[in-house]
């Protein structure tokens, strides 16, 4: 995207008809728009919504995530930006579970196995704490580890 453009994760809040709010999360490049001599915003992709009632709840996460790796598949993004925006994602919408970088690098693109799926939510429906919920110092310690794999093999 070029070294004079940014990207980040924009969070916009609806309120929705039975008065709960949904949180839609976009990916915007910001840049310098040099006709009119000010910083300018471009939505790069929408990635999904989740309601915030459902930020607690495993499986809404899991659905969350599963379609943002979908998301992530089809953007030509450069992969240290990937990482860097999924780790904004996370500190919102933390992934179920042990944190597994699905779709981190471009030839590891399947996402979160079925099976990872149903142990959530049989997990979740029998009342358990999802209590695997990394800290934020363990997802970056993971992705520079990720990064550092990836630069290795280049």
């Amino acid at each position: 995207m070029g070294g004079n453009a940014d990207m980040k994760i924009r969070w916009k809040y609806y309120l929705r008809k039975d008065r709960s709010r949904s949180i839609r999360a976009e990916i915007v490049r910001t840049y310098w728009d040099k006709v009119m001599q000010k910083a300018r915003s471009q939505t790069v992709a929408y990635l999904t919504t989740i309601q915030e009632k459902h930020l607690n709840n495993p499986i809404k996460r899991e659905l969350f995530w599963q379609i943002v790796d979908r998301k992530f598949t089809l953007l030509l993004i450069p992969v240290r930006e990937e990482l860097r925006l999924r780790l904004k994602l996370s500190e919102k919408v933390p992934r179920p579970g042990k944190f597994m970088p699905a779709g981190a690098t471009r030839r590891h693109r399947e996402g979160p196995s079925l099976e990872s799926s149903c142990t959530s939510a049989s997990s979740y429906k029998q009342g358990e704490a999802d209590t695997e919920t990394p800290s934020v110092a363990e997802i970056v310690a993971e992705l520079n580890e990720l990064l550092r794999r990836i630069s290795k093999n280049k």
